[in-house]
């Protein structure tokens, strides 16, 4: 895949999301791009989102949308007394699926060649029914 830089100029507004890792013991906080209802980091060609979630209100970054660093799911927080709760969108559980790797599936480059098998093995077939008919 190849990057185009106009289009990552295109995109409009940058957007603060903290990213939490494996069973939340690490986050980190960095700045990316809204693609539609999604977050994009060109950088690592991650897509994350849809962005549904309240954001976190923090007086050095401004607003922060929590994300699943491995998934790209976003996050909710609640808070208890002593305990933060992460839980994901329940509509998304076994619907993640990175928006790059589809695009990357219907984008497939056909080489020449298995045109060539592809278009002679439907020939062959098509002449074969065609004389089982007649």
């Amino acid at each position: 895949m190849t990057l185009n830089p106009l289009k990552i100029i295109r995109k409009a507004e940058p957007i603060n999301v903290i990213l939490f890792g494996r069973d939340a013991s690490t986050c980190d906080i960095k700045k990316l791009r809204i693609d539609g209802e999604f977050v994009h980091d060109y950088a690592k060609d991650r897509t994350y989102g849809p962005l549904r979630q309240p954001a976190i209100l923090s007086e050095d970054h401004g607003p922060l949308y929590p994300f699943d660093a491995d998934t790209g799911a976003p996050l909710w927080i609640t808070r208890s007394d002593d305990v933060f709760t992460l839980k994901t969108d329940p509509r998304l559980m076994n619907r993640l699926i990175d928006k790059r790797m589809l695009a990357d599936a219907v984008n497939r480059e056909v080489r020449f060649g298995a045109l060539i098998l592809t278009a002679i093995t439907a020939f062959c077939v098509g002449i074969s029914v065609a004389l089982s008919i007649g």
